[in-house]
């Protein structure tokens, strides 16, 4: 069982005696719930307040890789296809992959149009 938790920890925890396994310090408060990612080598990706996501081995706590966002993580970590999504406070949403994934193979872009000012006289 992994924890986050807003001492900056990530907790990992054996689930039948809830004695800690390895702890991982993400430097800031972590406000999002980890996810696990893969089936046989698992990580567990978290976001911190600070804007960093972690990526770390599930057995051990041992990082794996880091990336800095704009802003403080406001999502929790969602993987879809390899590919881990990601929000932060400033509104971007992050697209995270490694080199093995097929990301950007047929990529465009998306754009929010920005909300137009009316006229209320």
């Amino acid at each position: 069982m992994y924890v986050a938790a807003t001492d900056g920890n990530l907790y990992a925890l054996n689930r039948d005696t809830e004695e800690e396994q390895w702890r991982f310090d993400g430097g800031q408060r972590l406000s999002q719930p980890p996810t696990v990612v893969g089936s046989d080598d698992q990580s567990v990706v978290i976001g911190s307040d600070a804007g960093n996501v972690f990526s770390t081995d599930a057995a051990s706590g041992e990082m794996y890789w880091s990336h800095q966002l704009e802003d403080r993580v406001n999502t929790p970590p969602v993987v879809v296809d390899s590919v881990i999504y990601i929000g932060d406070n400033s509104g971007r949403l992050y697209a995270l992959a490694n080199e093995n994934s097929n990301v950007g193979a047929e990529s465009g872009s998306c754009r929010i149009p920005a909300s137009e000012e009316t006229d209320r006289s």
